[in-house]
């Protein structure tokens, strides 16, 4: 379990969270407004708003895992990060290829399949950091 004891760079990484959910809430919301004056074709714009949600989406998820990868290599687990960062990386590329191409999802299939690899590499460097594997000598 995590510890909750306020730490020197508590305010830091409240400050980091606060840009990444602005981040992502900024993508968001240009998917709803900040689309109609680049583009006059509403069915572009409609289009392209779900993808442009789902980066939102991504975004928070993925700066969890880079802090998260991060901090596990900074703590000596540089080889969890790796096999956990390819493993994931080389079962989602093939997943995405069948899902938009040989399920005929096209590229929001695939775009759906990028969301699905950052929520689960995000999950997977979370469950590392809680168990605190690395901190067992090595042999």
């Amino acid at each position: 379990m995590l510890s909750m004891k306020p730490t020197a760079g508590a305010g830091c990484a409240a400050g980091g969270l606060a840009v990444t959910r602005c981040a992502g809430a900024t993508h968001v919301g240009l998917a709803r407004a900040g689309t109609r004056p680049l583009f006059t074709n509403s069915e572009l714009v409609a289009l392209g708003k779900l993808p442009l949600q789902l980066t939102g989406v991504m975004i928070v998820l993925d700066a969890a895992a880079l802090v998260l990868a991060q901090a596990l290599m900074g703590a000596g687990a540089q080889r969890t990060v790796m096999l956990l960062t390819l493993g994931m990386q080389w079962l989602l590329l093939p997943m995405a290829w069948w899902v938009g191409i040989g399920l005929n999802q096209g590229l929001l299939g695939i775009w759906l399949m990028q969301l699905l690899y950052r929520l689960i590499n995000s999950a997977g460097f979370l469950w590392v950091w809680q168990r605190r594997r690395w901190l067992a000598p090595a042999f």
